[in-house]
């Protein structure tokens, strides 16, 4: 309901000539008057204005051209949407705060005394309501400023957390690859002791294998040594056999000769 006072307010101070006019007289520099509704405006809602009040006006009906077209069956004309119609201090309000920063604060350094002349054209609830709106504006970029910067805040400190896990990662990765490292070397120590003992293995395999062979030749060389031993045995048998029949053959000899030399005597 205030802002409703507020745009009458406004509405009012636009078509009103106000003190400038009756100070300046005829001569309104700055205000230009619709040729719709003869009123003033300041150059900055003087084209808005313009627009809105021109679609206040129903568009004029079109004549009939010839009988033939009035003749003809009209066809169904369907009803256009009505646009809404704003308020003059809503449409004024929308453009300026859309481009006062192109509009009135860019050029406020170079062009200072055409753009008071532009602020001074505004009504002051006009001005009031703008600054209110920057206000709001600001407020509202502020806010979403604040909620951009904490966003930001929130993301920092997980990328923050996120830092942190990556470098207890990467310590724990070089912790790891230090190990893998050591273990390789131990593996490659290993390694070569296998190798070592594989060679000395095949040698003793292949020192073995001689050993093999030359027990298995002492083999076959004590077989023949023991059969050769068992043909001396038994030559040795049959050497004593033919002794003992020889000493008894002597024995018998001798006994036959003191038989004779006895005889003899």
């Amino acid at each position: 309901m205030q802002l409703d006072a507020e745009n009458e307010a406004a509405l009012q101070a636009l078509r009103s000539p106000g003190p400038l006019a009756a100070s300046q007289g005829l001569r309104l520099r700055g205000f230009t008057t619709c040729p719709h509704c003869q009123q003033g405006f300041g150059s900055a809602s003087f084209a808005i204005h313009v627009r809105r009040c021109r679609a206040l006006y129903p568009p004029p009906e079109e004549e009939p051209v010839g009988e033939s077209e009035s003749a003809a069956p009209a066809k169904p004309v369907k009803p256009k949407k009505p646009k809404p119609l704003y308020s003059l201090v809503d449409l004024c309000l929308r453009f300026i705060t859309k481009n006062f920063q192109t509009v009135c604060m860019d050029r406020i350094a170079s062009q200072p005394e055409e753009e008071a002349a532009l602020i001074e054209s505004l009504p002051t609830s006009l001005v009031h309501r703008i600054i209110v709106n920057l206000v709001n504006d600001l407020d509202e970029k502020d806010a979403k400023r604040r909620a951009k910067i904490k966003r930001m805040e929130t993301d920092a400190a997980a990328l923050q957390r996120e830092k942190q896990r990556l470098e207890t990662f990467r310590q724990q990765t070089m912790t790891a690859r230090v190990r893998l490292n050591e273990q390789e070397q131990t593996n490659e120590q290993l390694r070569r002791e296998l190798e070592a003992r594989t060679q000395e293995l095949a040698a003793e395999g292949a020192r073995s294998q001689q050993l093999r062979s030359q027990g298995e030749g002492f083999e076959k060389l004590q077989h023949r040594l023991e059969a050769k031993i068992n043909s001396l045995n038994l030559e040795n048998d049959t050497l004593k056999t033919e002794l003992r029949v020889a000493q008894k053959k002597e024995m018998d000899t001798i006994k036959q000769l003191a038989t004779a030399s006895k005889k003899l005597d």
